[in-house]
């Protein structure tokens, strides 16, 4: 693996190494490298960082026991100075085995570029991955692995529902993968598999950037539990408007016009509709030539803008903006709706 080492601070870092905690089970070495990734000068040598300098390394692991898989930190420590641990950000997951077994290797992307899930308040962010197996399948003489795969914020929670599905290489979600909260059942291969996570806010003041703590992690793991890969991004969420609209309300009064997804096993099926949502609650949803009954409340920590209820014989999650926009999710036993759109101004008629 290739790492950097970047002296951020005011003093020169001195007599520095990269090394592993005791008990690792690999050993470490490490190399300078140039620009172009390529080995220089002696390996496991001791070194200085200037201020603003960055120094590149290639580090290799070698096995020396077995391990179900855990998380290596490579510490840089000087004299003067050293790094802390931030899981995701400079750690490496490994995993050991005594007999061939998958090697996934997954990377993920996001839209700006820099590895950073920008969401927009109320809004939605995505991150993609893709992943290919470069060990050994379930059978001999195959390199397909059946793995699942799930998305998570690691160890801290945050304001945020997470959404995943299988694509194909145009990013758009497979028939037999219909956008749900996963884990998504799968067989890697010889052949890139591909992933969209879908980040939606649920925050009423915003995630602000914190790539230590706030991350959207990717898992891949057999049916055991054993985890084969892990990628991740940051993710952030823009504070609301200073000007944003006040709640008036603790639910979405009003006439929306929304689009309704619907899933079920593996069909995926999307059809505009209208929402309907009187002062005490009251609610109906027409979509599909059909009319789904709802009771709205607000949300149990009163949240401004958040709401929830009972949807037929289902229950209901959401957040809306006055006078906006709006979204919300109905689940019932295997059935899932995904429900957003913008308020119409016309009324609510009478039942």
């Amino acid at each position: 693996m290739f790492e950097s080492v970047i002296n951020s601070g005011t003093n020169p870092a001195q007599n520095c190494t990269i090394s592993l905690a005791a008990g690792a089970p690999v050993n470490l070495a490490y190399q300078r490298t140039n620009a172009a990734n390529a080995p220089i000068g002696p390996a496991d040598a001791i070194f200085d960082v200037k201020v603003g300098e960055t120094l590149l390394f290639v580090l290799s692991m070698t096995p020396a026991a077995v391990s179900t898989g855990m998380d290596l930190f490579p510490k840089v420590l000087c004299d003067n100075a050293g790094v802390g641990k931030i899981p995701g950000v400079n750690t490496v997951f490994i995993t050991i085995a005594g007999q061939q077994i998958a090697d996934i290797l997954s990377i993920s992307a996001t839209l700006s570029g820099d590895n950073i899930i920008n969401t927009p308040h109320g809004g939605i962010g995505v991150m993609t991955a893709s992943a290919i197996n470069i060990g050994a399948g379930d059978t001999a003489g195959s390199s397909d692995a059946a793995v699942s795969v799930s998305v998570d914020t690691g160890a801290v929670q945050l304001p945020l529902l997470l959404q995943i599905c299988q694509t194909d290489a145009a990013s758009v979600c497979l028939p037999s993968s219909p956008l749900g909260p996963g884990p998504v059942s799968t067989v890697i291969g010889s052949a890139p598999a591909f992933f969209a996570v879908f980040v939606t806010d649920q925050s009423a003041n915003g995630v602000p950037l914190d790539p230590a703590n706030a991350r959207v992690f990717l898992r891949f793991t057999n049916a055991a539990g054993q985890t084969y890969s892990v990628t991740s991004a940051a993710v952030t969420v823009a504070a609301p408007a200073a000007d944003a609209p006040v709640m008036a309300s603790s639910l979405p009064e009003g006439r929306w016009a929304v689009m309704v997804r619907s899933g079920e096993g593996r069909a995926l099926v999307q059809h505009p509709g209208v929402l309907y949502v009187r002062k005490g609650g009251e609610a109906w949803l027409e979509s599909g030539g059909g009319t789904l009954p709802m009771l709205l409340r607000a949300a149990n920590d009163n949240t401004p803008g958040h709401f929830s209820g009972l949807a037929g014989k289902g229950v209901v999650a959401g957040q809306f903006v006055p006078g906006y926009s709006m979204f919300m999710v109905t689940e019932e036993q295997n059935t899932r709706l995904d429900i957003w759109g913008v308020h119409d101004v016309r009324p609510v008629p009478g039942r």
